[in-house]
């Protein structure tokens, strides 16, 4: 495929993936035909624009033979009485021989390949009394083995009841495959709490949920429960989930809501209000993970998201704790908004930053090791008594392309301060960030000069660097910047408020961002071949328009803004005779 083609199938799966409603319904009918079948391409709608935003997602074939076993409104234990149970239906779908092991539920599918349903009524509470076996660790349901579906409507919950003996709900074997569809979990609570992080075992984890083998959630809320690690749900296996809720989990250790080994994918995911005064962080990723839309907010952990994996975030919004992500693994990120952190991105790693709005924090980033890449992103309203309100490198390695640093403050370099420092052996880790074609005005410093950047070479021999190219800095004649490397910059007389919208604006459809108000000497300042980035950055700006766009209605050569933010053309006013009722008829 041509670079142009590529361009126009991403930008249409973009385009349609910015719809939760729109991507939620699809991602459930593409996992109820995945449930319900395999070997072949799911056809229709579905599945094309499924697959242009993730190849990876796979399908099914020819229908299978499956059962659906209705439950009784609250029945849960064994008992010869006539009343399907939620136990006894888990052992029917389970059984591989005959399907029927208990006669007051239907037959489940021996097959290996069936997929049985277990339909419990809406509103229904199913609470457990007591622990139905210790295969991983006390469980309140038999271990799933088979492939099952457990299906609720409007108030269906599964819960561990508040008086029985502590353990979790359910656990899913490495052969099992499950899916939750419209249920609450909640309740579950693992045995013992060890006493070191070393001493952790299955038994002490997933208090919701053990996920070993294969695990769907859809629309389901998993809610109230604890554990050691992963206190929602412990993942070693894969996760699939669309549109659930994780809320009010605790963990001793980390992970209050997830903590994931294996491969994880959370689709328009709500992960609010877990916490633990102890847990590292309220969702860890030890495997791969992929988020896409969805908030993670108001958790009360050190970390909402800590990652020492492979991540890939797209449109996720993060609000309100100390950190909003910390990164020591491999990080992707596009189109988030951060906003109400002490601190809302750490990196030690290496992290790809693209189309990003960070606003509204203590401090934007903090990058100590690794190599952060930051591209197309808005960093604003960022406010610290420390040093680096938008940005600070203490160590690694930091390369901007086209952002936009306004409205921070700290004690140091209220837009960017980069610094060096010794470690314990006495090794220099001297932090440096490249900063080109970006716009960094209007910040402020508490304490020392260095308004917009400030790079601290006081410590003898180790000494951080700061690189600017082709940037806009400072205002009024000023450019702001204090022991910094610049080559072709602007450093423009108007006051800050010409030069960006004091601001910054946003919708449901685009992050958080200042607009380039009109004669902005930030607009058509670039010559166009700077706006020709390679992939996967392409030719868009922070709000996935074209750059290089006529924005002062002078064609020119240079048509190229500085910043996230290409400013667009304003609309042609076409004169049109007014033609008289007299002259009409003629």
């Amino acid at each position: 495929m041509d670079r142009n083609a590529s361009r126009r199938v991403d930008w249409a799966a973009a385009v349609v993936w910015r719809s939760a409603r729109l991507r939620a319904r699809l991602l459930r009918l593409w996992l109820w035909l995945r449930l319900t079948t395999r070997g072949a391409v799911v056809a229709g709608a579905a599945g094309v624009i499924l697959s242009l935003h993730n190849p990876a997602l796979g399908a099914g074939g020819p229908p299978i033979r499956a059962a659906t076993i209705t439950v009784a409104a609250g029945e849960v234990a064994v008992a010869d009485n006539g009343l399907c149970s939620l136990i006894e239906a888990i052992h029917n779908a389970n059984d591989t021989t005959t399907g029927a092991v208990h006669a007051d539920c239907a037959a489940g599918d021996p097959a290996a390949e069936g997929m049985d349903t277990i339909a419990l009524p809406a509103t229904s509470i199913f609470a457990l009394t007591a622990a139905d076996n210790q295969t991983y660790g006390a469980s309140g349901l038999p271990v799933i083995t088979g492939r099952t579906t457990i299906s609720g409507s409007y108030g269906t919950a599964i819960r561990r009841d508040a008086a029985a003996e502590p353990f979790r709900v359910l656990a899913v074997g490495r052969a099992g495959e499950l899916a939750l569809d419209w249920v609450t979990i909640s309740g579950g609570q693992t045995t013992t709490t060890p006493s070191r992080a070393a001493e952790v075992t299955y038994a002490t984890s997933g208090g919701g949920i053990l996920n070993l083998g294969d695990l769907h959630l859809l629309q389901t809320t998993i809610s109230g429960n604890r554990a050691a690690v992963g206190g929602g749900v412990y993942n070693a296996g894969g996760l699939l989930a669309s549109q659930a809720n994780f809320t009010h989990n605790h963990a001793a250790y980390d992970g209050a809501a997830l903590l994931s080994f294996g491969d994880s994918r959370l689709y328009d995911a709500d992960v609010r209000e877990n916490d633990d005064p102890f847990s590292i962080a309220v969702v860890v990723n030890e495997g791969y993970m992929k988020l896409e839309g969805g908030y993670v907010r108001d958790n009360g952990a050190s970390t909402s998201l800590s990652n020492r994996g492979e991540l890939t975030i797209y449109g996720v919004v993060f609000e309100n704790s100390i950190v909003g992500l910390d990164n020591t693994g491999q990080l992707t990120m596009e189109a988030a908004v951060f906003s109400g952190h002490h601190t809302a991105v750490t990196n030690s790693a290496t992290a790809l930053v693209n189309r990003t709005a960070i606003i509204d924090n203590d401090q934007g980033i903090s990058n100590g090791r690794g190599h952060l890449t930051l591209v197309n992103s808005t960093i604003s309203g960022n406010h610290t008594s420390r040093a680096g309100g938008g940005v600070e490198v203490w160590g690694g390695t930091v390369e901007g392309l086209f952002n936009t640093i306004t409205d921070n403050t700290a004690a140091r370099g209220g837009g960017v301060f980069v610094a060096g420092h010794y470690d314990d052996f006495y090794n220099c880790t001297a932090g440096s960030m490249s900063l080109r074609y970006s716009i960094i005005s209007g910040n402020q410093a508490t304490i020392t000069i260095g308004r917009e950047a400030y790079t601290e070479q006081g410590t003898f021999r180790c000494h951080g660097s700061l690189f600017l190219k082709g940037s806009l800095a400072g205002h009024d004649g000023d450019a702001g910047i204090v022991n910094a490397s610049l080559i072709g910059n602007f450093v423009p007389d108007e006051p800050a408020a010409a030069i960006l919208s004091p601001e910054w604006t946003s919708s449901a459809a685009w992050t958080p961002h200042h607009t380039l108000p009109w004669g902005s000497p930030a607009v058509d300042a670039l010559p166009n071949e700077a706006c020709e980035l390679p992939p996967p950055f392409y030719a868009f700006d922070q709000l996935f328009n074209d750059r290089n766009v006529d924005g002062d209605f002078r064609p020119s050569a240079n048509e190229c803004d500085i910043g996230a933010i290409e400013r667009p053309p304003l609309p042609y006013h076409v004169f049109t005779p007014f033609a008289g009722r007299e002259e009409a008829r003629r």
